[in-house]
């Protein structure tokens, strides 16, 4: 019994020891590289493995990271094969497809050089190579891989600093071994481009003293290793910085602080190993004539003081902002003498904007009204009745009784069963001016509407700034006769020179009818108690036409719109020029 147990134990303990191994193992792999490696490894399906070939100094060049074969110059191309070289290593950045046998290339760059290697596998599958800063590099990553099942070029292109690097190139543990043709190229990159200036911005004026350069790198060229900074007083500016090396950064403050009232010049020259960008930009800005405080005081448009208010003041130099005090009182101080715009906002009223100029030693006063708007919708709730096939024209009136101006925006909720094409908002956003009011089209459409039936939705009305949300209630119910139609619309373009247009449609009246009201592009043209109309276009272009029935009791639906297009002659000359060889005092036909 006490030997069963012993067994068990040793059994348990061999587990555990097995599943901290591949625990281990897969640390040092991300998820993505396992999920990779096991659909490769599905897709390949059973290999063999390579015995390991251990380093050694009698073994051939290229066998191993210690006889590396060293590539001495660029471009560099080789034909060679890993077979009989070893599965010398097969716990490297290259996963998988370190599990053949391997042949080691190495290289040195004395500055920076952009990379490419090219490894074409000669029609074998599920190869790889791979670029190292270490031999054998055992690490999660190489610098890059390249790796595939297809027969395709293995290429890496990477930008290296100055160093030595090592090429691998390796398959799956099936096949253990491959011919293949190695090219390498270094070439040096190109020198960055121009940077981009951001602030100050070019001709700005009323900067601080304390003025710092911003820049950002330009889109294309080399990648910068630095920035040499110009600037001065001088164009082109040396004066006060000849070319300093301000390293990798972005930003350059100038010391001592500026003098005020002076036009500075400022250019930034990007360089990298290979040289300097060219068409460097010079940009300039003015300091402010000094500093001064900007003071006043934030009221409604009463008279009332506001706090809470945040008032932003702000031009090409920079943006500062405060807020108001419970008395309404705000205050800017050391503000550079210049022009700005100064802003007051809060929610519920209208951002107010004043231009500014900032006086230098002195107090330039200020005062900010607040201006408030409010809405009021009309009727509310909103119902109509209409005939079968009647065509109804309303309104709701957007009432602005505050004292500052309202934006307004109007969508439709339809809340009964659809087709929902009997309710139509003739404009959806707007702006009602302070102490006046905005009615708002609404058509209602019966078309096709049986007595009895109800239609049911609401018209949502929102506010800017936010002074509240208006919904009103909007029904229309069908009761009584249907109105006649008008039917089969068309219009025709009669005379091409004189864009005369015909219209034509049937109708059978069915009560007391009055006449037809035409109209084009939505606006009437006129009224007739024909069923033909015609006109002359005002011009070329395309217009659309309705015809509606005007009854005692209201509108009918219209008929249409139809389309009528007066299009622009174009002359066209065949031949486009004529020419003629003519003797004098004759003549010919052409």
């Amino acid at each position: 019994m006490k030997s069963n147990l012993f067994k068990v134990k040793a059994v348990m303990l061999t587990m555990m020891a097995v599943l901290l191994t591949i625990g281990m193992a897969f640390s040092q792999k991300t998820l993505r590289d396992v999920v990779i490696e096991q659909s490769e490894i599905d897709m390949h399906g059973p290999t063999t493995i390579v015995p390991l070939a251990p380093e050694g100094s009698g073994r051939a060049v290229g066998d191993d990271c210690t006889t590396p074969i060293v590539i001495s110059a660029f471009p560099y191309t080789d034909a060679n094969t890993t077979a009989g070289r070893g599965n010398t290593y097969d716990l490297t950045c290259m996963g998988s497809y370190d599990g053949g046998e391997d042949i080691i290339y190495q290289f040195t760059i004395t500055d920076t050089r952009i990379v490419t290697i090219t490894m074409d596998p000669l029609g074998t599958t599920w190869t790889g190579v791979g670029l190292m800063d270490a031999c054998p590099q055992t690490t999660a990553t190489c610098i890059a891989v390249a790796t595939g099942s297809s027969s395709t070029p293995r290429v890496i292109t990477q930008t290296l600093a100055a160093g030595t690097y090592y090429i691998m190139c390796d398959t799956w543990p099936l096949p253990d071994n491959f011919s293949f043709t190695l090219n390498v190229t270094a070439i040096a990159p190109p020198p960055p481009v121009a940077a981009v200036y951001s602030a100050p911005g070019n001709g700005s004026a009323g900067n601080p003293i304390s003025t710092t350069l911003n820049w950002a790198p330009g889109v294309g060229g080399g990648v910068p290793t630095g920035y040499l900074v110009y600037f001065g007083t001088d164009n082109p500016p040396t004066n006060l910085a000849n070319g300093v090396d301000v390293g990798n950064v972005l930003v350059y403050t100038p010391s001592p602080v500026l003098e005020y009232a002076n036009e500075y010049f400022w250019q930034v020259v990007p360089y990298n190993a290979v040289g300097q960008a060219t068409g460097n930009a010079i940009w300039s800005f003015t300091t402010s004539l000094g500093v001064g405080t900007l003071e006043g005081f934030v009221t409604t448009g009463f008279g009332i003081p506001m706090g809470g208010v945040t008032v932003t003041l702000s031009n090409p130099g920079g943006t500062t902002s405060v807020v108001s005090g419970p008395n309404g009182a705000y205050q800017f101080s050391l503000v550079p003498a210049a022009n700005y715009t100064l802003t007051a906002s809060i929610a519920g009223y209208n951002n107010t904007v004043i231009p500014v100029t900032v006086a230098p030693g002195v107090t330039t006063y200020q005062n900010i009204a607040m201006l408030r708007p409010s809405m009021a919708v009309t009727p509310n709730p909103y119902s109509v009745v209409a005939n079968p096939n009647e065509m109804i024209n309303g309104m709701l009136n957007v009432a602005n009784n505050g004292d500052g101006v309202l934006g307004w925006t109007a969508t439709v909720n339809y809340t009964s069963p659809g087709p929902n094409t009997w309710l139509t908002l003739g404009e959806t956003a707007g702006s009602v001016a302070a102490y006046t009011n905005f009615n708002v089209p609404l058509a209602f459409n019966a078309t096709g509407l049986t007595t009895g039936t109800v239609k049911t939705a609401e018209v949502t009305f929102t506010s800017t700034p936010n002074v509240g949300t208006v919904v009103v209630p909007v029904s229309m119910t069908v009761s009584g006769v249907a109105l006649g139609v008008p039917t089969g619309l068309t219009a025709n373009l009669a005379n091409q020179i004189a864009g005369t247009v015909n219209l034509s449609w049937s109708f059978a009246a069915n009560r007391a009818f009055q006449f037809f009201v035409v109209k084009r592009d939505g606006v009437q043209v006129t009224t007739t108690t024909n069923t033909t109309f015609t006109e002359n276009l005002p011009t070329y272009g395309v217009y659309s036409y309705t015809v509606q029935a005007v009854y005692d009791e209201g509108n009918s639906a219209p008929a249409g719109p139809v389309v009528v297009e007066w299009s622009n002659p174009t002359l066209v000359l065949n031949p486009t020029s004529l020419s003629n060889d003519q003797y004098p005092n004759t003549s010919e036909a052409v």
